[in-house]
């Protein structure tokens, strides 16, 4: 109910799942609470970078996905450190 009173006034919403989500303007964190493909989509276009598996997503990213199972952890930082 409050992500679409949110969407509705148009607050940027970043994962459209019920998965615990902490956001800043350099660090998303994801723990899951139901297994499948999260699709975070972000405020502008940003280098994505996966702290956990030291890997880079991708450069210039508006949004992207990641397969989780339940219960685990990702921790991403918008910059690329590499």
């Amino acid at each position: 109910v409050l992500r679409k009173i949110f969407s509705d006034a148009g607050v940027h919403i970043y994962l459209n799942t019920n998965d615990n989500l902490m956001v800043n303007k350099s660090w998303i964190g994801i723990h899951t609470a139901y297994p499948g493909v999260k699709k975070i989509r972000l405020l502008k276009p940003s280098p994505v970078y996966d702290v956990i598996n030291n890997k880079l997503i991708g450069e210039n990213l508006t949004e992207f996905e990641v397969k989780m199972g339940f219960g685990e952890t990702a921790l991403y930082t918008l910059s690329n450190p590499l």
